[in-house]
């Protein structure tokens, strides 16, 4: 029954690791939709050709010493 447990948590730390994740992204992209809205008023999705994607972003971040 131990095992079973250890399983289930297991399971539930990987799956919220992805939720999580999902998230984070999600949230990106949101605000970069309201910026580029308050900015052209048109609701352009590549209102900045330049504005880094997700995975760039976080790729920058870790380059950044601490």
């Amino acid at each position: 029954m131990t095992i079973q447990r250890l399983l289930f948590f297991g399971i539930l730390v990987l799956l919220s690791a992805c939720s999580i994740e999902n998230f984070k992204r999600a949230g990106y992209d949101s605000l970069h939709q309201y910026q580029c809205n308050e900015q052209t008023g048109v609701g352009e999705p590549n209102c900045d050709p330049n504005y880094p994607s997700y995975d760039e972003y976080q790729d920058q971040l870790s380059e950044i010493p601490e």
